[in-house]
């Protein structure tokens, strides 16, 4: 993906319409301005194709990737995620559908009350999704253990980091948020720290706290 699926941001942002095939025409590009020559074209194929391997990025650990997700609400790198978690199911198969289902059971092997969740995509964006005030309210008491305490830390900072961050001056330091934003729809899932903390260190929470403002039309 080039420029996190985005065509163009003069004078406004674009999405684009295929952004896989934006990726690869844009490598191509890349390739032929240095002297490489190829031959065929760019194009859709249904998997790996076997060759000799040019070249190797190794992925940030996904408590790096959270901080975007959780903190700057990134919704590509959300649904790459759960794509990923479809690979890893029975079918093994990296598709959407999979990797909501991956989430959901594992939601329940966690003891977290799935009844009423509606899960469509990774992101939140789909209208079709629902959530429960219960089990939001039970992710954050999981997240608050030793065993999840990374997604405490990666979560958006009022006043700091992420979708927070431009809330006025004095905000408190000692909150961590997720916000969720749709047309007619706003909601905050946070949690209050006892003592400040810091990124990357223990929290000892103390509070959940759930907001949803809808506007129905």
């Amino acid at each position: 993906m080039v420029n996190d699926g985005w065509a163009s941001f003069d004078p406004r942002w674009i999405r684009a319409e295929d952004p896989a095939m934006v990726a690869g025409t844009e490598l191509a590009r890349k390739l032929a301005d240095r002297g490489v020559t190829f031959t065929g074209s760019v194009q859709h194929d249904s998997g790996y194709i076997a060759g000799d391997l040019l070249t190797a990025i190794e992925s940030p650990p996904l408590s790096e990737i959270l901080v975007d997700v959780l903190s700057f609400s990134d919704n590509h790198a959300a649904e790459q995620i759960v794509r990923e978690l479809g690979a890893t199911g029975p079918t093994s198969a990296a598709t959407t559908d999979q990797g909501t289902a991956v989430v959901m059971s594992t939601l329940e092997e966690l003891g977290i009350n799935t009844a009423g969740l509606i899960l469509r995509d990774g992101s939140g964006l789909s209208r079709d999704d629902r959530l429960t005030c219960r089990a939001l309210s039970e992710a954050l008491a999981l997240a608050k253990t030793p065993a999840f305490d990374g997604i405490i830390g990666a979560m958006s900072v009022p006043g700091e980091r992420g979708t927070l961050s431009r809330v006025q001056p004095g905000a408190p330091t000692d909150v961590r948020a997720k916000t969720g934003t749709l047309q007619d729809v706003a909601s905050l899932a946070a949690v209050a720290a006892g003592d400040r903390p810091w990124y990357g260190s223990p929290m000892s929470c103390s509070t959940e706290y759930l907001l949803t403002i809808s506007k129905m039309t």
